[in-house]
């Protein structure tokens, strides 16, 4: 037989994989055409707390929710950080849109339970949290101390278990709720210089799991978001007509 004379189909492994990749692409294409027949969640009139309100990536997503007509909380540490930003987002507010903040700080449960307790008598339960609040401390591991892996743990990981066990009681009472965990890129790719912070956004990506599957029966939806670096301490609210 000359190198010409052969046949396609007597290569089992490229038919293989041919195989598998229509299997993939069909698969692919059925999940897109069911997200688009799945009714849009909807935020209107709705109780959404927001950790790590006050700045960047929570200050943006306030800004989104209250465009949507949402009552939003941020929550963050530092009051008058929240004040600016509340005076910032309140142009924002139309129809059922409100926005107030609550201090406290995710490392101390005391203070989430009665900053999410005031936030409940004045806007109602909540509906849904965005656990967003958390902080790197880049380093390189040979120079780092043990304490520095200890806090970033506290504050991201913790931090997120900490807030979330603030709200998901009620959100089982009510039987609904949405749980938002922001992680971020480093959840899924390690650099250098980050071994005390992608340990941490890795581990959010197995809580998010365990409680997606844990919490389905009681009407909670639990999603991950990886969003990448961004330079957080200089966002600014845009209006809506720029």
């Amino acid at each position: 037989m000359t190198p010409l004379d052969f046949d396609i189909f007597s290569l089992p492994s490229l038919t293989g994989w041919w195989l598998y990749a229509a299997v993939v692409a069909g698969a692919l294409t059925l999940d897109l055409l069911r997200r688009s027949l799945l009714p849009r969640h909807s935020f209107a009139d709705k109780h959404v707390i927001v950790t790590g309100g006050s700045s960047g990536i929570g200050k943006a997503l306030a800004l989104e929710l209250l465009r949507r007509g949402a009552r939003v909380t941020l929550l963050a540490r530092t009051e008058a950080r929240l004040k600016a930003a509340v005076d910032e987002l309140k142009p924002s507010c139309a129809g059922t849109a409100r926005v107030r903040y609550s201090c406290a700080s995710i490392t101390d449960s005391v203070q989430l339970d009665k900053a999410v307790a005031a936030a409940a008598a004045e806007f109602g339960a909540p509906h849904a949290l965005i656990a967003n609040a958390g902080a790197a401390a880049p380093g390189l591991f040979l120079e780092m101390p043990v304490s520095t892996f200890e806090s970033q743990i506290d504050l991201n990981y913790l931090g997120t278990v900490r807030s979330i066990k603030a709200v998901v009681p009620a959100m089982v009472e009510q039987g609904r709720g949405h749980i938002i965990v922001v992680a971020s890129a480093a959840a899924n790719v390690g650099f250098l210089g980050y071994s005390s912070y992608a340990p941490t956004k890795w581990a959010l990506r197995g809580l998010a799991d365990c409680l997606r599957n844990e919490l389905l029966g009681f009407g909670i939806a639990v999603q991950i978001a990886y969003p990448c670096a961004a330079p957080l301490s200089s966002s600014r609210v845009v209006p809506t007509s720029s």
